[in-house]
């Protein structure tokens, strides 16, 4: 068994784990942990590193589903059981359509790697722009049927277009010179979206603060860009063109938020 890849998978599932709500942790966390354990052997046993990737992308659907639900219930304050958001979500046919989206634009480069040697993706490519894809599309739908504002919708919907294209942008042409470690920078960025996000409990406030926050992010590293990397591709203009307007979509997100902190932002399911 490959352990270069099971080991890795279970850090990262163990540590997704530790974003749902604590009482969730309480109940189901060591459960959750040996189901996904089991589940890497039999998936590796039978496919190999092909099974790993279909295991994960379906997983990354599953956390992206229930981690928005579980923190707006436990915002509310639901003893509504598990299995009863689950329910609801295999009957809702707009997040059904996101999980079937996304796997068809995640098998355009599944295939292209057995006709091309252009696709050059990994185990954790895969991994990582299923759970793109499909974060950005649920976020979206879920928040645009469960909230009554009109800001708060639009600020969500930024925020998560904004990600998608960041992480899709420097994928494809890497903002800060080619092959350069830099690069890397633009995740630290996201991660503070989505952590903020997390801790903030998806409220208007808090999702002010952290998109504030996460412009002031992306402008530092814009200007470490600009000081140690002048010469990278696309040049020092180019740099400066595409942060500068990732940096308005966050601060216009971060308006959004705050507008809708003023008005009737609460949830309704």
């Amino acid at each position: 068994m490959s352990k270069v890849l099971i080991r890795p998978s279970e850090r990262i599932y163990d540590f997704l784990l530790k974003f749902y709500p604590e009482n969730y942790r309480v109940e189901f966390e060591e459960e959750m942990k040996y189901v996904f354990s089991e589940s890497l052997k039999d998936a590796y046993s039978e496919n190999g590193d092909p099974g790993l990737i279909i295991l994960w992308i379906r997983t990354m659907i599953d956390i992206g589903k229930s981690l928005v639900i579980q923190h707006i219930e436990n915002q509310k304050g639901s003893n509504f059981m598990k299995t009863k958001n689950t329910d609801f979500l295999m009957q809702n046919k707009a997040i059904l359509w996101v999980a079937v989206a996304s796997g068809l634009l995640l098998l355009i480069p599944l295939i292209g790697m057995q006709v091309s040697n252009e696709w050059k993706w990994g185990f954790f490519d895969f991994i990582f722009m299923g759970a793109l894809l499909f974060g950005t599309g649920l976020t979206f739908v879920l928040v645009a049927r469960q909230m009554n504002n009109i800001f708060y919708r639009l600020a969500v919907g930024i925020a998560g277009l904004t990600g998608f294209l960041l992480l899709f942008v420097n994928a494809a042409v890497e903002i800060i010179g080619d092959d350069n470690p830099a690069n890397l920078m633009y995740l630290g960025v996201l991660a503070i979206a989505f952590i903020g996000a997390i801790i903030a409990r998806f409220k208007a406030a808090g999702m002010a603060r952290t998109l504030f926050a996460t412009a002031i992010a992306h402008t530092l590293v814009a200007i470490i860009a600009l000081i140690f990397f002048p010469y990278a591709s696309p040049g020092p203009l180019g740099v400066l063109a595409i942060n500068s307007f990732f940096i308005m979509l966050w601060v216009g997100s971060a308006l959004l938020f705050r507008n809708a902190n003023t008005t009737d932002s609460t949830v309704n399911i």
